[in-house]
């Protein structure tokens, strides 16, 4: 007889699976369309991707890194 108990899960010591996001949510995300993310993925990338299969994701985190690292700050007028 088994048991559902955290010792009976071969997963349970992994950490927590990041978000993936389809190249549709990135695209929306980035304001972006996903022909240019394929396009970015094929001209050796500058957004990191992971590739499962044929499928195509991105990870949530990085998607956010992004945004964060094109931020321009707003300059007073002096």
């Amino acid at each position: 007889m088994t048991t559902d108990t955290p010792t009976d899960d071969p997963f349970a010591s992994m950490v927590a699976m990041p978000r993936l996001l389809t190249p549709r949510e990135a695209a929306e995300a980035l304001g972006k369309s996903e022909k240019w993310l394929e396009a970015d993925r094929h001209a050796g990338p500058s957004i990191p991707f992971v590739r499962i299969g044929r499928s195509v994701r991105y990870r949530a985190e990085v998607i956010r890194d992004v945004v964060l690292r094109h931020e321009v700050e707003a300059v007073t007028p002096t």
